[in-house]
C-alpha cells in the first residue's frame, strides 16, 4: 500500500477540465463550459453522462429527454407569457403615469386611485345633500362643470332636458344622423327644423339643401325625461 495520503482535491490540467469515469476533456471556453455542464450535470448530485449512458436504460433516457423537452418547451411558454404582461403592464404604468401626476410605479398609481375613490365618496355624500337642500344650485353647477346637454335623471328634474347647440364650424355630426337644426333666418322662415349632414351638404327632413348654422342632438323626449 502506498503511505502516501492521496490529494483531497483535483489539480485540473492546464487544457481543461477531465471526466474520471471516460477522460474526456472539456477546454476553459465557453463550448467547454456548456458541454462541462451537460457532462456532469447541473449540481454535484448528478449522476455524469457517461456513467448514466452505461447503466441507465434506453427506454428511461429517452423517457427524460421527452420530460425535459416538454418542460423546455413549458418554461418558453411561461417566458413568452411573462414578457408579454411586463410590456403590458409598462404601457399600463406609462398611461398611468401621464394621467396621474408623480405615479411611477404601479403602488403609487394603486394609491392615487384608492385617494380618488375616498374623495369620491366624499363627493357624493355632498351631493346627496345638495340635492336634498339646493337642487337648483347643484343643477347649475353640473352644468358649469359638464357643459349642457346632459340629461340628469333627478325626481326634481323630471321632464327637464338642457340642449346644447353646436357650431357646424366647431364640429359636425355622424352624417346622415338626424338632428336638431338651426337654419340661417336670412334663408328660411322656420330658424330650427329637423335635418342632417350627408356627408356633403346639409339637407332637412324633406331632403332640401339648406344652410344650417348650428345644430344639436335629438332630445330624448317625455317618455323618457317622464
Amino acid at each position: 500500500m502506498n503511505a502516501e495520503a492521496e490529494p483531497d482535491t483535483y489539480m485540473p490540467p492546464p487544457n481543461g477540465w477531465c471526466c474520471f469515469h471516460c477522460g474526456e476533456t472539456f477546454t476553459f471556453t465557453r463550448g467547454g463550459y456548456r458541454r462541462a455542464r451537460v457532462h456532469f450535470g447541473a449540481t454535484p448530485d448528478w449522476a455524469p453522462d457517461c456513467i448514466e449512458r452505461r447503466t441507465a436504460p434506453d427506454s428511461t433516457l429517452l423517457d427524460e429527454a421527452r420530460r425535459a423537452r416538454i418542460a423546455s418547451t413549458e418554461f418558453m411558454r411561461e417566458r413568452d407569457e411573462a414578457i408579454s404582461e411586463a410590456e403590458i403592464a409598462s404601457c399600463t404604468l406609462r398611461s398611468w403615469a401621464g394621467a396621474i401626476k408623480g405615479a411611477k410605479t404601479s403602488h403609487d398609481a394603486r394609491c392615487a386611485f384608492e385617494t380618488m375613490e375616498g374623495r369620491a365618496l366624499a363627493a357624493e355624500a355632498v351631493l346627496c345633500e345638495l340635492q336634498r337642500t339646493a337642487p337648483d344650485e347643484l343643477l347649475a353647477a353640473r352644468i358649469a362643470v359638464c357643459g349642457p346637454g346632459t340629461y340628469y335623471p333627478l325626481p326634481q328634474l323630471k321632464g327637464i332636458e338642457v340642449v346644447t347647440w353646436i357650431s357646424v364650424a366647431t364640429d359636425m355630426p355622424d352624417a346622415d344622423s338626424t338632428v336638431h337644426i338651426t337654419l340661417d333666418p336670412e334663408a328660411s322662415g322656420e330658424p330650427v327644423w329637423l335635418g342632417h349632414f350627408d356627408g356633403e351638404v346639409w339637407r332637412d327632413t324633406e331632403g332640401h339643401e339648406v344652410r344650417v348654422l348650428y345644430w344639436a342632438q335629438m332630445l330624448r323626449g317625455g317618455l323618457q325625461c317622464a
